[in-house]
């Protein structure tokens, strides 16, 4: 995990905003002076053994692991002292995490299990501890004869580029404490260490800043307050000058290679990237590419190092690496460091021409076939095939699932209702509606209550998917008729589906308090826009945002009317698309986004064309009504209202009552979505991040059936309907991760194959422009070229030229 110091940060809003955008993710915690703690490792039984006979007293802040060596952290608090890394120094199996270390956090979960503990009292390091382990010697540490010698050396007259990064990066540190103190605020650690660093440069030859030029930054750049005054900065520098006596600076880093022009650099490149596949062209203009990925992707290109890192310093990727000198450095760390692990690979590529990116046929005889490419692709796209739909998961027991068979609930009651008035019933739709009315309608009435204060709403992100003439449409009908007879005009929570990140912003702070509904039809084609559209760019950061509850400051600033005010939203999206419309947009990375995991999802199921099931259904004159709609959703809004305010009298949410032995089921239920997800070791990292917003939408869900029969305690039928939800809600997870498991480029390259296929292996090119997944020429061009390179189609001209054949090569398969 390279260049994470950098960009390790004790910001809890930059924290927030970390789990906000991956909520699934591990987490690690810096050791040493950035956060005074040190820590001792013990893996294995010996280690232990070692420990308890130094006669050391056991930290109170204990994290175990979860491999199966049994490991141990202990967490102690230092100060004033650099404690350096160490593996096994100390003992075999005995690790020392200590300055510039990073260690695993509580809560953190691998494939073994999750790393438990709690860190909230760390005690000081016993000095019988401190005795056992040298200080850190990050910096050179030299003799007295050898630091004599070199205080003879007359320094250097003007500070090199690397210096005044060096300086920059140390201004920022002082520059980023809070303009108002406040105990806790790391003023002592910062400022000592800056000191420290300071004084090092000063002493070494090779950098021009002098005593008096470092102590102006430290007394410019360091806040001061009342109880942090200028005595408390001389302190700390001069205890710094004691500390550091002996020790000397790194010299500067060379002058760093200059970054070349972008379209040069980006013309270089082929085609497609040779491991993900993808446009190069698309890749470096993704703002959510990873660098370290396209950095790989350039050198098994055939790239350089200087040619890798203007193609990076220039992609829509680089944030991280701007910022002057500083961030090229950091640019060329990561160019490098992906270099040496790739050394054998890069060199082997570098001789391999890269694909070709256009087809060009010259004048040759008719009836001759052009000469086929003689490049050869750095990958093969293997063609993939359409998954089986899988069956619904298992995270019922047997006896479960019978205790809860033939159960009444006002869920059940719904899709009776539904299978009476329409005329195309399709299960899987409606038995996701029903959750949506539940939640706009309880949203604002119950919710559950976590420690620490992090409550949760009961609002539901689900996706409709199935075919046009399924009964789609029909089923948003029926639900927002429910919506409507239990909600005012003033008061209904559908808002649509097309608003501008300001415009939602807007509609929240006006609806404050209030459950909201965003409802989008054939939204994968926001889902797209949302990609490449600027004006849409910032809209599903803020949907990721809000389920959360919180109308997010980037809603709050577009107005100046509201731009101060807070708004607490109970927001639900409600997505429908096709099945072939949603697959053609998500990609693989999609999954590991902030945005996507936190849906559930619907699968309609085929329809099935009867006699029965085109027959309108038309009522006859002088018949009356076998059921009507609007009687049954007016008993349910006058059932509900009396559940609100019985539940909810003043207004406010009430917390949801759940025992610990219904925690521990749902916890159950969470492990086997864990293990199923394990099965598919391909995709598991894709599916993790789902797996855990699933499990909360489950929880969500009990709630949601208890408050339909009129509790805010939830008992054990109510969870188990839930699961049994959660089983559907998995089982389409999976088909549509698997479905999604390639790039949209290599399922195009895919489909227009299948298209010729189906038309006898050969299609005059006029009918491939007609027929192809893409929308223009070029990019159909493209398609076809990667066919061409990678040995699975050829172009040939007939009719004396004057017709254009694209033919797989072996016909119809």
């Amino acid at each position: 995990m390279e260049g994470w110091q950098e960009a390790a940060t004790t910001d809890p809003l930059t924290i927030q905003q970390w789990f906000t955008e991956k909520p699934y993710s591990n987490y690690g915690i810096r050791t040493g002076l950035a956060n005074n703690i040190i820590v001792i490792d013990l893996d294995g039984e010996e280690a232990r053994k070692w420990w308890k006979s130094t006669g050391i007293e056991d930290s109170s802040a204990i994290v175990y692991s979860p491999r199966k060596d049994g490991g141990v952290h202990h967490y102690f608090r230092v100060y004033d002292v650099e404690i350096g890394n160490s593996r096994s120094k100390l003992h075999p199996g005995v690790d020392v995490r200590g300055e510039g270390g990073l260690v695993v956090g509580p809560g953190s979960r691998t494939s073994e299990g999750v790393y438990t503990g709690s860190l909230k009292n760390i005690p000081d390091a016993p000095q019988a501890l401190l005795d056992l382990i040298p200080e850190r010697q990050s910096y050179k540490e030299m003799s007295d004869e050898e630091a004599a010698e070199l205080a003879g050396v007359e320094k250097v007259a003007e500070p090199s580029e690397s210096e005044l990064a060096d300086l920059s990066h140390i201004q920022s540190w002082l520059l980023a404490l809070p303009r108002k103190w406040s105990a806790g605020d790391g003023w002592h650690d910062t400022v000592f260490r800056s000191s420290c660093w300071l004084w090092r440069m000063v002493r070494t030859p090779s950098y021009a800043l002098t005593e008096d030029k470092a102590l102006e930054i430290m007394l410019t750049c360091t806040p001061v307050w009342p109880e942090w005054s200028e005595d408390r900065i001389l302190e700390q520098w001069e205890s710094a000058r004691e500390s550091t006596r002996g020790q000397f600076a790194d010299p500067p880093a060379e002058q760093l290679p200059e970054i070349l022009d972008f379209v040069e650099s980006v013309n270089l490149l082929p085609a497609f990237a040779p491991k993900s596949q993808r446009s190069f062209l698309e890749v470096v203009g993704d703002p959510d590419a990873k660098p370290v990925k396209l950095i790989e992707e350039c050198l098994l290109a055939g790239l350089g190092v200087q040619q890798t890192a203007s193609v990076i310093y220039g992609s829509k990727c680089s944030d991280r690496y701007k910022g002057g000198e500083y961030g090229l450095r950091r640019l060329y760390r990561d160019v490098e460091g992906v270099e040496s692990k790739l050394k054998p690979r890069v060199s082997e590529a570098a001789t391999t021409p890269a694909a070709g990116t256009a087809i060009v046929i010259d004048d040759a005889p008719a009836t001759e076939p052009v000469a086929e490419s003689t490049q050869e692709p750095l990958a093969t796209i293997e063609k993939p095939d359409l998954p089986e739909r899988p069956e619904a998961a298992k995270l019922l027991t047997e006896s479960e699932r019978r205790a809860i068979t033939g159960k009444s609930w006002w869920g059940t009651d719904y899709l009776e209702w539904a299978k009476e008035i329409t005329s195309v019933y399709n299960g899987p739709y409606h038995r996701m509606n029903r959750w949506f009315v539940l939640s706009a309608v309880f949203s604002t009435v119950g919710i559950i209550p976590y420690e620490g204060g992090s409550d949760k709403g009961l609002n539901i992100y689900g996706f409709v998917i199935g075919d046009t003439t399924t009964g789609k449409s029909e089923s948003l009908r029926i639900m927002n008729s429910v919506l409507r007879t239990c909600f005012t005009e003033e008061d209904d929570p559908d808002i649509g589906g097309d608003p501008s990140p300001s415009a939602l912003g807007a509609k929240l702070i006006e609806r404050d308090g209030k459950a909201t509904l965003f409802n989008k039809d054939e939204a994968h084609g926001q889902i797209a826009e949302m990609k490449k559209k600027d004006y849409l760019a910032g809209l599903s950061q803020a949907l990721t945002l809000l389920y959360d509850g919180e109308v997010p400051k980037m809603l709050r600033t577009t107005n100046k009317e509201v731009s101060d005010k807070r708004a607490r939203t109970y927001f639900s999206i409600h997505y429908m698309g096709t099945f072939e419309g949603v697959t053609d947009v998500l990609e693989p990375s999609d999954w590991e986004s902030g945005f996507l995991p936190r849906f559930v999802w619907a699968i309609g199921d085929e329809h099935q064309r009867t006699r029965e099931a085109m027959r309108p259904r038309i009522r006859q004159p002088g018949r009356g009504r076998e059921i009507d709609p609007r009687a049954m959703q007016k008993q349910w809004a006058a059932q509900f209202r009396s559940t609100a305010n019985r539940i909810a009298p003043s207004g406010e949410p009430a917390e949801m009552e759940i025992d610990d032995f219904l925690i521990e089921r749902f916890v159950t239920c969470q492990e086997r979505m864990y293990e199923l997800a394990d099965e598919q070791p391909e995709m598991k990292e894709r599916l993790y991040p789902s797996v855990k917003r699933m499990s909360d939408a489950i929880l969500k869900a009990a709630c949601l059936v208890a408050l339909s029969e009129g509790r805010r305690v939830l008992e054990e039928t109510d969870l188990l309907l839930a699961i049994e939800q959660g089983e559907e809600w998995f089982g389409n997870l999976l088909h549509l991760v698997t479905a999604t498991d390639s790039s949209p480029f290599v399922r195009s390259v895919a489909k227009l194959e299948k298209v010729i296929r189906s038309a006898g292996g050969e299609m005059r090119m006029e009918n491939v422009y007609r027929r192809s997944p893409m929308e223009t020429k070029g990019a159909t061009d493209t398609l076809v070229a990667q066919l061409v390179a990678e040995g699975r189609a050829k172009r040939e001209l007939q009719n004396n030229g004057d017709t254009q054949i694209l033919k797989l090569i072996g016909g119809v398969t």
